[in-house]
């Protein structure tokens, strides 16, 4: 038998879904850059910072060559060590939760065709057991991301701002989302990020007492 005719309807509705679908990933696509403004407006104010002291302090003002050189090599040392922090404190993942926190196929099977929400909580407290997860739910069970098909570890959570890109959950304590470095403030980069913040200000210390 011939198909049922569509509903006139039916192609005004999809092509209204196409709309929102494309306009969703638009915003997404200005979000993403946008976040991208801060790390530009530290960038250039390095390079106005760097420019202003070598060139118009160290080789224009000073004219004692031995306090060119000091200068210029502390300084040098400290900007090296400055981008190299601000670099891994940008560019360091945060740490994924291992394979370990993953269902089977068999246990997403019995979970995903399990319709009782209790029966749900006893599986996942099952695959649960040899794991040393110890967060609950409110309602006492083992916390489960949907979105990722893993179970939560403790301190461990999607990240509202980081959200804009498909991203995994960040693991191992998330503190904040740095918009200096567009990235979440873990464990993984808080070292980074205090030593970017030391480096910066012995530099600014520097500067300081050269002028």
């Amino acid at each position: 038998p011939p198909p049922p005719p569509l509903s006139p309807a039916q192609p005004m509705a999809d092509a209204a879904r196409r709309g929102k679908m494309a306009l969703s990933r638009g915003l997404r696509c200005c979000q993403r850059a946008f976040a991208w403004l801060p790390v530009l407006i530290i960038a250039l104010v390095v390079l106005w910072s760097y420019y202003a002291y070598v060139c118009e302090l160290c080789l224009v003002t000073l004219s004692n060559p031995v306090e060119k050189v000091a200068y210029l090599t502390i300084f040098h040392v400290l900007f090296v060590l400055f981008v190299w922090a601000y670099w891994k404190s940008i560019f360091t993942p945060p740490v994924q939760p291992g394979k370990e926190y993953r269902m089977s196929y068999a246990d997403r099977e019995r979970f995903e065709n399990e319709e009782r929400p209790e029966v749900q909580r006893q599986i996942l407290a099952e695959i649960a057991r040899k794991l040393p997860v110890y967060t609950r739910t409110g309602s006492g069970g083992v916390r489960f991301c949907d979105m990722c098909q893993l179970i939560k570890p403790d301190r461990c959570h999607h990240c509202s701002v980081c959200a804009v890109v498909p991203r995994a959950l960040v693991d191992l304590e998330k503190i904040i989302t740095v918009p200096s470095s567009n990235t979440c403030l873990t464990k993984c980069q808080r070292d980074s990020i205090i030593l970017n913040l030391c480096h910066a200000e012995i530099a600014q210390e520097l500067e300081a007492f050269c002028y």
